[in-house]
């Protein structure tokens, strides 16, 4: 079923993908529990189909809170200085700033342009991103912009660049929060 809403999470039938995801992450969540790898896997695959545009406030309000979940998960397990439990403070970031809460998105992106400066190097594709994301919830922090403005005004191909990462891959935005 995941993989089925993945496919359809950047067609028209976003809303039947969403019910999918919600479908398997439910799922996993009573039988399995809130705390189980494959549970905080599908936590962020419903994060990012919640992310996927067009998406409002209040998906990205959703995602936030899924992305803290499998931040608090990935820090616990991993560390946190992981590689994914870094991609999972960016896409916090990236949800939080989205829905106008950009004083809160700002230390999260921060945190995850340190570490990919760092890994990665300042060229890097992801660096760049983490670097752009960053800049547009600053700027939005200090203009006062309101998270429709900000949901809205994303680009859909860096978005769509960053979803098209593998999850595991250790150093990129990747879409899934495969553990």
């Amino acid at each position: 079923v995941s993989n089925l809403a993945a496919a359809e999470s950047g067609s028209r039938l976003r809303q039947e993908a969403l019910g999918l995801y919600r479908e398997v992450y439910d799922h996993y969540r009573t039988h399995n529990g809130p705390d189980n790898p494959l549970t905080m896997s599908y936590a962020g695959n419903l994060a990012m189909c919640l992310m996927y545009k067009p998406c409002t406030v209040i998906d990205c309000q959703e995602a936030a809170q899924l992305w803290q979940a499998v931040h608090d998960h990935r820090a616990k397990a991993r560390g946190e200085q992981h590689n994914s439990t870094i991609d999972a403070a960016y896409w916090q970031g990236q949800a939080l700033s989205w829905s106008g809460q950009h004083a809160a998105a700002v230390p999260l992106l921060q945190k995850a342009l340190a570490h990919r400066q760092q890994q990665l190097g300042p060229r890097h594709e992801d660096t760049v991103l983490a670097e752009t994301a960053l800049h547009s919830a600053t700027r939005a922090l200090l203009e006062g912009n309101s998270g429709e403005a900000a949901a809205s005004s994303t680009t859909g191909k860096a978005a769509a660049r960053q979803r098209k990462k593998q999850p595991g891959d250790g150093a990129s935005t990747s879409a899934a929060a495969a553990d």
